[in-house]
């Protein structure tokens, strides 16, 4: 009787462990879902911040010009 008692504890355990596998394997692939749209983001903040660069060095390369220019004109006047 008491063989039959461990068992059923057995299967009973080993049905809890299962269950906390697949919560567990549900939990790992939304982290992994979240860790790879993470990672697109973070691509794409670069592109981003790499784009602002280039455009913050023109404009820093246009107002250059244009303060020359002003200068010219302040002279010329």
């Amino acid at each position: 009787m008491g063989n039959n008692n461990a068992q059923a504890r057995n299967n009973w355990e080993q049905k809890q462990n299962n269950r906390d596998q697949k919560r567990n394997n549900r939990e790992q692939r939304r982290n992994n879902r979240d860790q790879e749209r993470n990672k697109r983001d973070q691509e794409r903040n670069n592109r981003d911040q790499a784009k602002n660069n280039r455009d913050q060095e023109r404009n820093n390369r246009d107002q250059a010009k244009n303060d020359r220019d002003q200068e010219r004109n302040n002279r010329d006047q």
